[in-house]
């Protein structure tokens, strides 16, 4: 597969999966809890606030990122244009360049959210090892072996 067939591919499964990104994350972190909230007593709404709130940050972050891979695979497709001298294909140096950035960011995004997954389970694992809960309250102590 050509550099060009292959940009053309990545440039149109990022527009289509960042269409149905944006639609999920707007329907599981704005809609779903509002409608929730409809259902659930009046004296549990204060409490949920907070963990909607949570889930309006988680949201807004998940939006930006989509949104900002629609504007990545929409410049990708403007920039994937094809010369064609006969027998040979030649693709549009800028394409390199933008497949090369968009590794990048890539990469060190996937870098912060393992290295952050890692310390969240460290953190869970000496919790369960403590057996304090959320918010200092002792919970029930799980035998802990590493064995």
């Amino acid at each position: 597969m050509e550099l060009s067939s292959a940009a053309l591919g990545l440039g149109i499964c990022g527009v289509v999966m960042s269409i149905i990104s944006i639609g999920s994350l707007t329907y599981f972190f704005f809609i779903w809890p509002q409608i929730l909230l409809l259902f659930i007593p009046g004296n549990f709404a204060p409490t949920l606030q907070y963990m909607f709130a949570i889930f309006y940050v988680i949201g807004t972050i998940g939006l930006l990122l989509s949104l900002g891979w629609l504007l990545f695979s929409f410049i990708l497709l403007n920039n994937t244009k094809e010369y064609d001298t006969g027998s040979k294909r030649i693709i549009n140096i800028s394409v390199k360049r933008i497949i090369k950035i968009g590794s990048f960011i890539i990469g060190t995004i996937q870098t912060i959210l393992g290295c952050l997954s890692a310390l969240a389970s460290i953190g869970y694992i000496i919790q369960l090892a403590l057996g304090v809960g959320i918010g200092g309250v002792a919970t029930e102590t799980v035998p802990f072996s590493l064995l």
